[in-house]
């Protein structure tokens, strides 16, 4: 019996990484160089205020467009107890844990959420950690990214 359940554990595992695309520091300079600015979040499932402000953030980006992309801690799998009750938008970030190095050297894993902001081919320093509401996120998007007043 314990046989088969390390197997169905070990195929479960396997199963899990085969369908997990790690963004890289070759996803980050594709997307540094195809988009003209935007925002990237990372976030961790075990800091509820990080899963707060995904979704607020992803929403701002779109009402605004303004590009987003949401990567997920990469130690997000110690706390993760159902993912089959996240929506899209969390299961798909999920799938794209945070695996650059260039963004980790910027202390990306320091403390979720992180916001980096990018543009024109470069990030935009500093990077933010911590919870913003929806205001504050429009601060730092318009002061980041020199955008107009956003919605």
């Amino acid at each position: 019996m314990k046989a088969w359940l390390s197997l169905t554990l070990l195929f479960f595992c396997i199963s899990s990484l085969a369908q997990e695309k790690k963004f890289t520091d070759i996803e980050l300079k594709k997307i540094l160089r195809t988009q003209k600015s935007g925002l990237i979040y990372v976030w961790s499932p075990g800091m509820p205020l990080s899963e707060k402000g995904l979704v607020e953030a992803e929403k701002l980006c779109a009402q605004n467009k303004i590009n987003f992309v949401a990567l997920s801690d990469p130690q997000s799998n110690l706390f993760i107890k159902d993912a089959s009750t996240y929506d899209d938008l969390r299961k798909q970030s999920l799938a794209h844990p945070m695996a650059s190095m260039q963004l980790q050297e910027l202390g990306t894993l320091d403390h979720f959420p992180a916001m980096i902001f990018f543009k024109d081919g470069k990030i935009v320093k500093p990077i933010l950690h911590g919870y913003e509401s929806i205001e504050g996120m429009k601060i730092f998007l318009n002061t980041y990214l020199n955008s107009e007043k956003l919605k």
